[in-house]
């Protein structure tokens, strides 16, 4: 099978975030545990709040850096990366289960075909995703278009890997993929780190 580059790509820097090579600043002078544990226990490691920390910090609307709402403004890749190691930890029909529970985010509308008089076939759109608020269906319950309709299902990892490169694609046309320096040189992100700890006694640092 052929690899394209950018596959070749994910692949390196999802080994990088794996931990095994203290790579993405993992193990900043032991003041942070590798990446596999936080994937472990289902959190985040402490560098991703430096980025939103940045964030905020670079933010000239006032009223938005009250909220938090400028920590989404922008993403970098290995937030991105990260994300996806998780998703792929996931067993393919627990993914399935927890789409499945979120019915709300399915589609609203389907494309039909139909017969006209003619006995031509057209397409129409059915309104009645399992979102759609006059579509009468009992609440949680897929309607039978859904592709999460069957009670039991899988979401296998291509799929997963698929929907992750539509979303790089997504941040790419935004242009909002930033790079965030994590260095050992950088002073501040290692008195952040520091701060952390002191703050949270060593919890989940």
């Amino acid at each position: 099978m052929k690899i394209d580059k950018y596959t070749k790509d994910l692949s390196n820097r999802l080994n990088a975030v794996s931990g095994s090579g203290g790579g993405n600043g993992n193990n900043n002078n032991g003041i942070t545990k590798d990446d596999d544990y936080y994937l472990a226990i289902g959190s985040e490691p402490p560098r991703f709040a430096y980025y939103r920390h940045v964030r905020i910090e670079q933010c000239t609307d006032e009223w938005r850096k009250k909220t938090y709402e400028c920590v989404w403004d922008t993403i970098t890749q290995d937030e991105l990366d990260y994300y996806l190691k998780a998703k792929l930890r996931e067993p393919p029909d627990q993914r399935y289960q927890r789409k499945k529970e979120n019915w709300f985010f399915h589609d609203l509308s389907y494309l039909d075909q139909t017969v006209d008089e003619n006995g031509k076939l057209v397409d129409i759109i059915k309104e009645s995703g399992c979102g759609h608020w006059d579509n009468n269906r009992e609440e949680g319950v897929c309607v039978p278009e859904c592709k999460y309709y069957e009670k039991y299902g899988r979401i296998e990892d291509e799929e997963v890997i698929k929907e992750h490169n539509e979303l790089i694609d997504y941040h790419k046309q935004r242009n909002d993929i930033v790079n965030i320096d994590i260095s050992p040189d950088n002073e501040d992100y290692r008195e952040f780190l520091k701060m952390l700890k002191k703050r949270f006694f060593n919890i989940c640092i």
